[in-house]
């Protein structure tokens, strides 16, 4: 991983996602995001029971794995919705880092909602 040798001192730049810089700098790591393209390009998808983030208290909510940019994501934004993770929702790492299948588990009703690429959505949208 780039972001080894950059904290080994190997390099002292790169160009990587920014979710590789917010996840190394979640788990502590000194990295600084110079820039960026935008901003995230995810999109919060739920079974359609779910009308709103309130609906989401009580429910599973998944990521790819912990410490990745889509929990990293899930964690500021649920708690920006005024939700403790563990007690009013649950966060759970589903290994599952393709958007396409961590939106089948909610098919399957192995999770409520994940953060989905916005690259995928239209595949997603019911007609």
């Amino acid at each position: 991983m780039i972001v080894s040798a950059l904290l080994a001192g190997e390099v002292h730049l790169t160009a990587e996602a920014a979710a590789t810089g917010i996840a190394a700098a979640a788990q502590g790591a000194p990295t600084v995001i110079v820039g960026t393209n935008g901003g995230a390009p995810y999109l919060l998808v739920a079974n359609a029971a779910i009308k709103s983030v309130a609906d989401l208290k009580g429910k599973i909510v998944g990521s790819s794995r912990a410490g990745s940019g889509t929990d990293f994501m899930l964690r500021r934004m649920l708690a920006n919705s005024g939700f403790t993770i563990g007690k009013d929702i649950s966060l759970i790492p589903t290994g599952v880092s393709e958007s396409q299948k961590r939106a089948a588990m909610i098919q399957q009703g192995n999770i409520d909602a994940t953060l989905i690429t916005a690259d995928i959505a239209h595949q997603l949208i019911e007609v």
